[in-house]
């Protein structure tokens, strides 16, 4: 599991497409060729929302 897993949104700037896992983001790359894919937003742990 990479350390970023379920704790950034990543997204596709050739499709718009959004991913959480980085795994995802490798097979999209590997089949659709796109390589504009970035980091936009980091997710905050449950407890610290609780707060």
């Amino acid at each position: 599991m990479h350390p970023d897993d379920l704790k950034a949104i990543w997204i596709c700037h050739e499709c718009r497409m959004v991913f959480v896992f980085h795994s995802d983001i490798d097979d999209h790359k590997d089949s659709s060729g796109h390589k504009m894919i970035e980091k936009v937003m980091m997710i905050s742990p449950a407890e610290t929302l609780a707060e």
